[in-house]
């Protein structure tokens, strides 16, 4: 299947909320503003809006959307995390704390990363990027780690 390019930048990731028990968390705001920390069991909903030539495409637009990788359910975009500098997202560098879900909804732009252990003692610096290969983005790689979503963990 031949791709054709469609991304070249992402802009405006953030994260959108912070929820448990599917209920908007009292931390959620200071998380956002980067001086409140997420705890385990909380869920951090990230967003990302793709765009080409300097027009954009939120998640719910169709033509990424469609943005599908062979199976018909993974989307193209896919996301990487830090916590303090190491990679945890399918790494061998540490293990990871946190459980990618909602990742094929709106194309990949709207993922929610769960914490389900504590990182270790202090608060700890995560850092959320989205990017897509080169093979699904008609030969052009698009990584968004220069302007990521930070929060914080405990």
């Amino acid at each position: 299947m031949a791709y054709q390019k469609l991304i070249d930048a992402f802009t405006k990731t953030k994260v959108h909320n912070v929820s448990e028990n599917n209920q908007k968390t009292s931390n959620a705001e200071d998380v956002k503003k980067g001086v409140g920390t997420v705890s385990v069991n909380q869920k951090v909903h990230l967003d990302t809006t793709p765009s080409l030539a300097g027009k954009e495409y939120p998640g719910k637009d169709p033509t990424i959307g469609a943005l599908m990788k062979e199976d018909g359910t993974s989307p193209c975009i896919e996301w990487k995390w830090t916590v303090d500098g190491l990679e945890a997202s399918n790494s061998a560098q540490m293990e990871d704390p946190f459980k990618l879900s909602s990742y094929e909804d709106d194309g990949g732009c709207t993922p929610v990363l769960k914490l389900l252990q504590p990182v270790g003692s202090g608060r700890h610096e995560v850092k959320a990027w989205p990017f897509i290969r080169a093979e699904y983005n008609g030969g052009v790689a698009v990584d968004g780690s220069k302007a990521p979503a930070i929060f914080y963990v405990d």
